[in-house]
């Protein structure tokens, strides 16, 4: 069981950041020498809103932020989804649940983010047709030159209004059973505010 809020503080954000960043070193994309001080990524000087999903033992499992550029018509960045080494991916799930809700909330219209592949795997199986996932890649070093070079992301991108109906259309167009079970399954627990 997991349980996700909006953090708030810079003890709660802090650790956020550092958790962040041990997943970035984790996979190899940035060396420990990288980060800063604090243990943060190098970069993470942007306003962002924090997200953070929490175990049952209070640990912090999983994080990400959503930044706002003063964009009009509502356009956010999903950004910098990370968990703890072990954490299984329901926390993942949890987490964008969390900030689906929270851009319901707050007029949010649009995603953009950059994902690695991992992450495009998961949001690929259990999110198509809510969010779109772009095969083409970018090399993370070309804007962070502190990546290592190789690491690549995808574009990928969401419309918040419509969400869950698209990714129940997604199941209706899959050729099993199994697939539009899971992904009507997956569109009904982000509908539901109840749980974490």
């Amino acid at each position: 069981m997991f349980i996700s809020r909006v953090l708030a503080g810079d003890a709660a954000i802090g650790e956020a950041k550092r958790l962040q960043g041990r997943a970035h070193v984790r996979y190899g994309h940035l060396a420990a020498s990288s980060l800063t001080p604090d243990g943060w990524l190098p970069w993470h000087d942007r306003v962002a809103r924090w997200f953070g999903v929490y175990a049952a033992d209070g640990r912090l499992a999983a994080v990400a932020s959503k930044i706002s550029r003063g964009s009009a018509g509502g356009v956010i960045e999903a950004s910098g989804v990370a968990k703890a080494a072990g954490v299984p991916l329901d926390a993942t799930l949890v987490l964008y649940r969390a900030m689906y809700h929270d851009s319901l909330d707050r007029g949010e219209r649009v995603w953009v983010m950059t994902v690695i592949p991992p992450v495009r795997a998961v949001l690929e199986r259990f999110m198509e047709g809510g969010i779109v996932v772009s095969p083409r890649t970018v090399e993370v070093a070309e804007l962070h030159p502190e990546v290592r070079p190789g690491v690549v992301v995808h574009p990928a991108w969401g419309v918040v209004d419509g969400f869950t109906d698209r990714i129940r259309a997604a199941g209706d167009a899959s050729s099993t059973a199994q697939r539009r079970d899971l992904l009507y399954a997956v569109a009904a627990r982000f509908e539901d505010r109840a749980l974490g």
